[in-house]
């Protein structure tokens, strides 16, 4: 490793010279005598650094999937919340249009009742007027079915 390459890494690792230091568990004067080429770089010391950079590597992917993931559970929390919405629209429609079916249906049967009502109605009248017919033609009493009708 040259001292560009573990500059580069420590910088990629947004690291100062102190805070690799302390990471490695050497003096900040090591990494400065390494990053100025006072000092060779050892073969551990290298591993190090770069386990460190791919360490560093996996974890900005992970944090990456994690933030896709994150973005992707967003949108279907809002797909969910869209859908929702659209379900309890949709169930009120369907209410409002249950309920006008069923005063449809209320004044479908009012009206049928009505006009059930109604025949019977004008059956009882007629019998009233038969009875009243045959009242009268024994009394002779015309007026009497003029008032109830």
């Amino acid at each position: 490793m040259t001292p560009e390459e573990l500059r580069k890494i420590r910088k990629r690792l947004d690291l100062t010279q102190t805070e690799l230091a302390n990471i490695m568990e050497v003096t900040t004067n090591a990494v400065q005598n390494w990053e100025y080429g006072k000092r060779k770089i050892s073969k551990t010391t290298a591993v190090f650094v770069k386990n460190l950079q791919l360490d560093q590597q996996q974890k900005d992917s992970i944090n990456s999937s994690l933030n896709q993931l994150g973005d992707a559970a967003d949108d279907f929390m809002t797909m969910d919340m869209v859908m929702q919405q659209n379900i309890k629209k949709a169930v009120q429609e369907e209410g409002k249009v249950l309920k006008e079916e069923l005063l449809n249906m209320i004044q479908a049967m009012k009206l049928e009742n009505s006009e059930k009502f109604n025949v019977i109605n004008q059956n009882i009248m007629s019998l009233l007027r038969m009875k009243m017919d045959t009242d009268n033609k024994e009394n002779g009493k015309d007026d009497v079915l003029k008032n109830i009708s």
